[in-house]
């Protein structure tokens, strides 16, 4: 039997057509929503990160003192070199994610607080880096000599601010991925 023309073959053969047409758009929504999760994972991952690093950072900078004897040799601990990596890449996933952070509330022409914390977190990630970075090319060059004020003063002004601004926004990313 046919209709509007067709036979009864011609219709299954839309019927099943029709059927993968919806189990293909089933799964592009069910790989949508992985691919969301991921990425809400890496925001978790990010944020656990961060604020694991700012908590490191923060708690060797304070401690320093107790268990390293400053020689001229050696002014500094030599957990640094490794914290240094670290650091760098907590600096650029908070440049990322401040970014992100930003670009998500730059919809609204209003300053409410999220506004401000968002230009906060990634300005900051912005003028620690520059300071950082100048710091650690300066520190692995071939023509470091020794440390001077300034030198020192912006290691402090670092050691200070990029835990300050890893753990908040690290704890923001963790806050965002919960339901």
């Amino acid at each position: 039997m046919s209709i509007k023309g067709k036979s009864s073959n011609d219709s299954n053969t839309n019927n099943f057509d029709d059927y993968s047409t919806i189990i293909q758009l089933l799964k592009s929504n069910v790989l949508c929503k992985l691919a969301s999760n991921k990425f809400i994972t890496m925001k978790r991952i990010v944020g656990i990160f961060l604020v694991l690093i700012g908590v490191v950072i923060g708690l060797h900078f304070i401690i320093e003192p107790l268990f390293h004897i400053r020689t001229e040799a050696q002014p500094y601990s030599p957990i640094w070199f490794y914290l240094d990596f670290g650091m760098i890449l907590a600096i650029l996933l908070g440049l990322i994610f401040g970014y992100n952070r930003i670009k998500a509330t730059c919809g609204t022409h209003e300053i409410s607080r999220e506004s401000v914390t968002a230009n906060f977190q990634f300005y900051g990630f912005i003028l620690i880096g520059i300071l950082f970075f100048r710091n650690f090319f300066d520190l692995i060059s071939d023509n470091f000599d020794e440390p001077d004020a300034v030198f020192s003063f912006s290691w402090v002004l670092i050691d200070t601010f990029l835990p300050i601004l890893c753990v908040s926004l690290g704890l923001y990313l963790i806050k965002s991925t919960k339901g």
